[in-house]
């Protein structure tokens, strides 16, 4: 009977010591050879996409516009590497303040490919502004600034300089650059940031729904008649952000509505916004 308490106590100190629960250090140790089993290894880029995008602008004075249209930085937009025979996107980044971008594109297939910049933001943390063609079909605006044909997965591709011109998209990337200066004024106040809620320009060549700000869906549309368009008035662009910011961050009584800088009958309370 001794020899047989002995044996069951034995037998009950070793199941016992089976079942003790896994200590931390053992614990975190497994869970990290596991993971390190699981996961794939991160995949280093095979190529790299450099290059700087302009856009023409158009210099103007109290006087109008001067006729001195130089190149200026594409600034913090999306820039996107893409497969042209399937749309496939390869690489995603955006330009800096100099409108310079580097992307690193993890690839292994022999390709037709282009480099394109997009107005849009979704590349920059923080900033929520877009530039697209029309309310109806709304397409953020996209150029590409080179196309390499039977490209290497091996092969870097430095685009150089790209300039956006008037006409081929230099005017939404002007809105585009307009936008980027408000938000950054407001972000310049203190305890301020850019707005984090999202602001849609429109503008289309030969549009005539007018400018204006419209506080239902945070949209800014601007006039594009060929006679009158306001793609390149900075002043404009930045008068309609400006009530975006006030829609954004306080409180705005004014009735809206059509308006002329000539018709002294209009509603007084016009005068808080405009």
């Amino acid at each position: 009977w001794r020899q047989a308490k002995m044996e069951a106590d034995h037998r009950r100190f070793f199941f016992q010591q089976r079942c003790q629960p896994t200590s931390p250090v053992r614990r975190r140790r497994t869970v990290l050879l596991l993971a390190a089993a699981i996961l794939p290894a991160s995949a280093a880029a095979d190529w790299t996409a450099t290059g700087t995008f302009q856009y023409r602008d158009r210099g103007y004075n109290a006087s109008g516009f001067t006729g001195t249209n130089s190149a200026k930085p594409v600034r913090l937009a999306d820039v996107k590497v893409v497969d042209t025979g399937t749309s496939a996107i390869l690489a995603t980044g955006a330009t800096d303040s100099s409108g310079a971008f580097s992307i690193p594109v993890t690839d292994s297939s022999t390709r037709n490919i282009a480099i394109r910049a997009y107005t849009s933001s979704g590349a920059t943390s923080g900033l929520l502004i877009e530039v697209r063609d029309d309310a109806t079909s709304q397409a953020v605006i996209a150029v590409a600034g080179t196309t390499v044909s039977s490209h290497a997965p091996t092969t870097n591709v430095a685009m150089g300089t790209f300039v956006i011109e008037t006409g081929s998209g230099g005017q939404e990337f002007n809105i585009f650059d307009c936008l980027l200066a408000g938000a950054d004024a407001v972000d310049a106040f203190p305890s301020e940031s850019r707005p984090t809620t999202a602001v849609i320009a429109y503008w289309e060549s030969g549009s005539t729904d007018g400018t204006f700000y419209r506080s239902s869906d945070k949209t800014i549309h601007l006039l594009g008649r060929a006679t009158d368009s306001d793609a390149y008035d900075d002043a404009v662009i930045l008068h309609e952000f400006g009530h975006f910011v006030a829609d954004y961050t306080s409180q705005d009584d004014t009735p809206g509505g059509s308006h002329t800088i000539t018709n002294n009958a209009q509603d007084p309370r016009l005068s808080w916004s405009e």
